[in-house]
């Protein structure tokens, strides 16, 4: 294969080749990349046309016909909900084996409970 890059009757043709090459590869993936980005929608015109009788009419996008009073508002869309994303629970903590009780001499037994009818409040007279 002949070098086209250093004298020849085809000298230098390879360069521009490939950096025309390389500018539309890039350009592509320009293209690419910028619908990737936020897409923002547009704004909505609305319209509240009242006739001549005091009939309101509203609709989008469409100016009023003749012969009728206008009022022109114009709506941003709210911003996009963020994705959503179930919120994950921590795992269940494992349980430790319980240790058995230690009988410790020390301690004494808790006393018995007096039964209800000792707890409870003297009868009215």
């Amino acid at each position: 294969m002949p070098d086209r890059t250093s004298g020849g009757p085809r000298a230098g043709t390879l360069r521009p080749r490939r950096t025309a090459i390389a500018c539309l590869l890039g350009a592509a993936a320009l293209a690419l990349l910028l619908p990737a980005g936020r897409v923002h929608a547009a704004d909505v015109v609305i319209y509240r046309c009242t006739d001549v009788f005091g009939h309101l009419t509203v609709q989008n996008d469409t100016p009023c016909p003749k012969g009728t009073r206008q009022k022109k508002q114009v709506i941003q869309p709210p911003p996009p909900m963020p994705a959503y994303r179930p919120v994950e629970r921590p795992p269940e903590p494992v349980a430790a084996a319980t240790p058995a009780p230690v009988a410790t001499a020390d301690v004494p037994a808790p006393a018995a409970t007096p039964p209800i009818a000792d707890r409870l409040p003297p009868p009215p007279n």
